[in-house]
């Protein structure tokens, strides 16, 4: 019987512990491969992401001045030749049209917050449908002879501007593991976004009726939606607190505006408490006002030094738009070929996760960016010949891309990056709705040229506060870490 017994155990033989310990070794290894080919997929998806930036710009494109001509044929009896109050009815329409759209702008910044925010594609959606509506209801405004449609179309405008186009993509790119990842995502975003604004001239040649380029725009966006919703679904990079149904439930009205008065308020409060985002969000605000009217200001110098006429000036957009896009394909691609050192610091990123230094790449791209536009853009206005303005305009335009590598900076230093890039998002919008009211006061009551150097200035001073940011991060420990770091 004992022996019986005996039979129904196994003595299980002792492992090595040298054994184990290379079992051990062996599954970490495993799991950090996969983790990294799970990384190295997310990449690839984030990165066919990108031709929506350049196809949506090329659907802006399309319709930025048949847009103008469509208000003219509603309002005027004869498009070509509006007349005495016909004239004062349009400027007036225009105007207030553009006040629209900016204010829905900034109320946009409070609407984002209640999307589902379970895939990070739903910001990029929203703009894409928001786009495509704003057209649409101009379009049936001009066909019915109503303002109030076409005005309603405006309100679909405002939720779609460039700013909020380039906050969806990077709400989407931020779901990248690595900082110079999302950086070079920003990077190229705007490369390609910058390209499909250089071909706005030629894409606004090619239709003769404003009607067709509203179909081809329409059918632009439609397809980049098709194209969203077939990519995969994103990592989200963090939890994000989301405005849900059950929320909602008791005291709905009440409930909603209180959500709709905090989401507006929440991004200014990140601007103006959080110290590490102050520096970068002030350099966007006055960036904003620098540049965003700047070169309807170009424009207006042109024509009456110059006499430059649309043809001219769609040059001047063109040669704008390239030379951005081909300095941050430079930047983000034959840049750190060209410096191996920043290679190397790349490749041994990993090695150093805690590193802070003070100034990161980022920094040194956007201040670089920056002192380009502060040089060039005083020299426009002492321009003799027509000529001189093209490479002016090169050079200058180089500068377009410092948002690019501030957003990258702040998402860099930031614990909440959509949150981080909403409150950045904000900063430009209001820069923006400042912008024409500083340049264009300029222009009407200084000297011709000396507007330029009132630009100059505000990028200056964007310069110092990002610089002052920067300061600030380091004495509170918060530097860039990470591939975008030097030595």
């Amino acid at each position: 019987m004992a022996l019986a017994t005996d039979s129904l155990y196994t003595r299980i033989p002792d492992v090595p512990d040298e054994v184990l310990e290379q079992r051990a070794s062996s599954e970490e290894h495993e799991s950090l491969g996969q983790e990294h080919d799970d990384a190295s997929q997310s990449l690839k998806h984030l990165y066919l992401v990108l031709p929506i930036a350049f196809f949506s710009s090329m659907g802006m494109s399309a319709t930025s001045a048949t847009t103008i001509f469509a208000y003219e044929t509603l309002l005027c009896e004869d498009a070509s030749n509006c007349q005495g109050e016909e004239k004062k009815k349009y400027a007036a329409t225009i105007a207030f049209s553009v006040t629209i759209a900016n204010i829905c702008a900034i109320l946009v910044l409070g609407i984002l917050p209640f999307l589902p925010r379970r895939n990070p594609k739903t910001p990029l959606l929203f703009w894409l449908v928001c786009r495509s509506l704003s057209i649409g209801l101009l379009a049936v405004g001009v066909r019915q002879n109503s303002v109030l449609i076409a005005l309603v179309g405006r309100v679909f405008e405002g939720f779609a501007t460039d700013n909020i186009l380039q906050l969806a993509l990077n709400t989407v790119y931020v779901s990248a593991a690595q900082p110079s990842q999302v950086s070079r995502l920003f990077g190229v975003s705007l490369a390609l976004y910058m390209l499909g604004q250089a071909l706005s001239p030629s894409i606004a040649g090619a239709f003769s009726d404003f009607t067709m380029s509203f179909a081809f725009a329409i059918g632009i966006f439609a397809l980049c939606t098709v194209y969203l919703q077939m990519l995969p679904q994103f990592k989200r990079p963090q939890e994000i607190k989301e405005f849900t149904g059950a929320e909602s439930k008791q005291n709905i009205a009440t409930r909603v505006a209180g959500a709709i008065a905090r989401s507006l308020v929440e991004p200014l409060r990140t601007l103006l408490i959080d110290p590490l985002i102050w520096g970068p969000g002030m350099a966007l605000f006055l960036f904003l006002a620098a540049i965003s009217y700047i070169y309807p200001a170009l424009m207006v110098f042109a024509a009456m030094r110059f006499g430059f006429t649309g043809k001219e000036n769609g040059w001047i957009i063109s040669t704008a738009a390239t030379s951005s896009s081909v300095y941050l394909l430079l930047v983000h691609f034959v840049w750190p070929k060209l410096w191996p050192r920043l290679r190397q610091k790349e490749q041994n990123d990993d090695s150093e996760p805690n590193s802070a230094v003070a100034f990161g790449g980022n920094f040194w791209h956007a201040m670089a960016s920056l002192s380009l536009l502060v040089v060039a853009i005083p020299i426009v206005g002492f321009t003799r010949r027509s000529w001189q303005l093209f490479p002016l305009v090169a050079v200058a335009s180089m500068g377009l891309t410092a948002p690019s590598f501030i957003k990258s900076y702040a998402v860099d230093l930031a614990a909440d990056a959509p949150r981080t890039l909403t409150a950045l998002a904000l900063a430009e919008t209001c820069g923006a709705l400042l912008s024409p009211i500083l340049l264009g006061s300029a222009q009407n009551t200084l000297k011709e040229g000396l507007v330029f150097i009132v630009s100059s200035a505000l990028v200056a001073g964007a310069m110092l506060l990002f610089a002052l940011g920067a300061s600030a991060a380091r004495l509170l420990g918060r530097s860039p870490t990470g591939p975008d770091r030097l030595a």
